[in-house]
């Protein structure tokens, strides 16, 4: 990398493991309840805070390149994009709607088409409030802003100023256009009325997480080396800052002036550490940043297909509790393992490579998988 850091940040890899095994501990959380304490309401309440912290290492991952510029650039990262997120969420969502939604009819009906047509280009499908705005596969609503983000810096790489191009079209939704109509708003919630699904995304405060990482990206690749010790008490001191939050329940939420900021101050201290004094991560925790995609792809589609599949059997009693939530949890676990070795590492690389012209047939490419 040109400002001299390592190429794969291990701290950012583990921090988004962190962040995928937060959001699903929030989804399972009532599984892990106490009859006599809600364990497990007390102790993952605040695991959607995960959603932000993914949000800021993806601003800060694209913002840590020199890209080229020109057409060929513009759509080589584009295609990188696609080839890691659409197999996956496009066989996901086609499970979640076999498996779990009831009387879906097999894309007969003109709904259902157009449903499964706005999950393939990342249109919210509405319905929902914002910043959710709906999304056919319950948890991709967040991937909606991912792509959105990529196709504005996909925009700055064709016309040479990915920076540029960002700052100005963000500028405009996220500032210009609602301080003109006297609604500006740093609240994930707010609505501005938009019709256009894409404007609704582009003009939603929860776009400044990523600004707020690509900031950070852009600090750490300027930032001198300084002593190890003062920058490992950065880090520890960002490191209780964001724990106290999560745990404590304060301002938590998906905006950047609720746990954003935190986020955008830990993920800047542990990869500006990183880049000066290199790192050695938990084997554990790198292993759960390589499945985190996976993860949260399918943990909720595991945890209601299990739970759908024993109480048709009869055993809803047993779906339930503490046991039933390790139990899930492993499970989800050693799926994400599954799916990122024989999806992400095998299917999204061919067809990466296909599109990029670098696969000379259509053969699943035998390619060996790191393990």
């Amino acid at each position: 990398m040109p400002h001299g850091g390592p190429k794969n940040y291990q701290t950012i890899q583990a921090l988004r493991g962190l962040a995928a095994f937060a959001v699903m501990m929030f989804h399972y959380r009532s599984a892990f309840n106490l009859p006599f304490y809600p364990f497990g309401e007390k102790l993952f309440i605040g695991g959607n805070m995960g959603v932000p912290l993914f949000f800021v290492i993806s601003g800060f991952v694209m913002g840590l390149p020199d890209y080229a510029s020109g057409a060929r650039a513009a759509s080589s990262f584009m295609i990188k994009r696609i080839a890691r997120i659409v197999p996956l969420y496009l066989l996901a969502t086609v499970v979640w709607c076999y498996g779990t939604v009831p009387d879906f009819s097999v894309l007969t009906s003109w709904s259902d088409i157009l449903d499964i047509v706005k999950a393939l280009i990342f249109y919210p499908m509405g319905g929902s409030p914002a910043p959710l705005y709906g999304a056919k596969l319950f948890v991709g609503w967040t991937l909606n802003y991912e792509m959105l983000f990529y196709g504005v810096l996909a925009l700055g790489i064709l016309v040479g100023r990915p920076w540029l191009v960002i700052a100005g079209v963000f500028a405009v939704t996220l500032w210009l256009r609602p301080t003109l109509t006297g609604a500006f708003s740093m609240d994930p919630f707010v609505e501005y009325g938009y019709r256009v699904g894409y404007l609704r995304l582009a003009s939603n405060p929860i776009i400044w997480n990523f600004l707020t990482g690509v900031l950070a990206a852009r600090l750490v690749r300027i930032m001198p080396s300084i002593g190890k010790e003062p920058q490992m008490m950065f880090c520890a001191f960002a490191s209780i800052a964001v724990a106290w939050q999560l745990f404590s329940g304060y301002k938590t939420g998906y905006g950047l002036l609720q746990s954003g900021a935190g986020f955008a101050i830990l993920v800047f201290a542990f990869g500006w550490y990183e880049k000066c004094h290199g790192a050695t991560v938990n084997k554990a925790l790198i292993f759960l940043g390589n499945i985190s995609f996976s993860l949260y792809i399918w943990h909720y589609i595991i945890h209601s297909g299990l739970s759908e599949y024993m109480t048709k059997i009869g055993l809803l009693e047993y779906s339930r509790g503490f046991l039933y939530g390790l139990t899930v949890t492993a499970l989800s676990i050693l799926f994400s393992r599954i799916s990122y070795l024989l999806i992400e590492q095998r299917l999204s690389n061919w067809f990466r490579d296909l599109m990029l012209g670098a696969v000379p047939d259509r053969r699943f490419a035998p390619t060996a998988v790191k393990v």
